[in-house]
């Protein structure tokens, strides 16, 4: 799945979901497109980077 992002030229494009996580690490990327609009990095909570996340806990719930 590919996934809309703004490069560190700030030039739009295109990365795969699966290397999303390393081209943030690397810096190469300053924001991205998630269904609830644009996440920037640095500024909006990113999942698996460390901090305090403050969103909704949806792995909390029984799978019965």
């Amino acid at each position: 799945m590919l996934i809309r992002v703004i490069y560190d030229n700030k030039r739009p494009g295109l990365i795969d979901a699966r290397k999303l996580g390393s081209h943030i690490i690397n810096g190469d990327v300053l924001a991205f497109r998630r269904l609830e609009g644009w996440a920037r990095i640095g500024a909006d909570p990113v999942r698996g980077l460390g901090g305090n996340y403050e969103g909704p806990d949806r792995r909390g719930g029984s799978c019965l």
